[in-house]
């Protein structure tokens, strides 16, 4: 191979003439690494790496038997079996490297977007999932809330109906008490009536105990407080007169009913 032809250099020296070769060849391919599509690199290199390894198989081979190598070569010499596949070997190499590392470069691009697309859509699953969690969180607080609401109710409904209950029972109780002791009244005053009357009638007579006289009222309190319906005035247990009194009989619960009654208690 006739290196000089090749190239148009002029210097005689075959290894300047190889080097400057693969330099060449060098700056070639960076200039089609960066104007060939992504698409076709994978190609490319496995192009580079399938020459790079027949050109060292054919070189080893020629090194043996250089007539199976440069079978159109007139001089068949192991120096040219060297120069030529030698030569090859390095620029498939350079391709292979070149190219490889564009597919490298392609590939972090396509893996940066994958990541980023990852990234994204992880970013969204994550606020997708952080707001479903909140939506249940609110809910959740909501329900709770209302239960509170309506326990709370509950207590006030039954508090307010309990009160009313000892309300209306006070005041029924309160109603019997004033109506027992109007009617324990009507009837002293009936039989104050009726004393008067017959004392009246019969003034200049000396006193004698009748037990047609001798009538009780209100004896549902009977035992505590013993009124005297003549003489409007009441006795309290252990008193002087408390059992000789036994005429027109009233009793009473306590004094301050027969206070309210008109009785003055018995001074012995």
């Amino acid at each position: 191979m006739n290196w000089r032809n090749f190239f148009g250099y002029r210097s005689k020296t075959a290894w300047k003439m190889f080097i400057a070769s693969i330099v060449y060849i060098f700056i070639l391919f960076l200039i089609l690494q960066a104007i060939i599509p992504n698409s076709i690199r994978p190609a490319l290199v496995n192009i580079g790496f399938l020459g790079f390894s027949l050109s060292l198989l054919a070189l080893i081979i020629g090194l043996i038997k250089p007539q199976f190598v440069l079978p159109k070569i007139q001089i068949k010499t192991r120096k040219k079996v060297v120069y030529s596949y030698l030569y090859l070997a390095l620029a498939f190499f350079l391709m292979g490297i070149v190219f490889i590392d564009g597919k490298s470069t392609s590939n972090q691009t396509v893996q940066k977007a994958d990541t980023k697309i990852a990234t994204s859509q992880d970013t969204k699953k994550d606020t997708a999932d952080t707001k479903s969690k909140e939506e249940a969180d609110s809910k959740a607080q909501e329900e709770a809330d209302s239960k509170a609401q309506e326990e709370a109710n509950r207590k006030a409904q039954e508090e307010a109906q309990r009160k009313a209950q000892e309300e209306a029972n006070r005041k029924a109780q309160e109603e019997t008490q004033r109506k027992a002791q109007e009617e324990a009244s009507q009837k002293s005053n009936a039989v104050v009536s009726s004393s008067s009357g017959n004392h009246n009638g019969s003034n200049r007579k000396p006193f004698q105990n009748d037990p047609s006289d001798d009538k009780e009222a209100n004896t549902t309190c009977k035992g505590q407080i013993k009124g005297n319906a003549n003489s409007k005035k009441y006795h309290v247990p252990g008193g002087q007169y408390y059992d000789s009194t036994k005429d027109n009989i009233v009793w009473f619960c306590s004094e301050t009913d027969a206070q309210a009654a008109g009785y003055v208690r018995s001074k012995k």
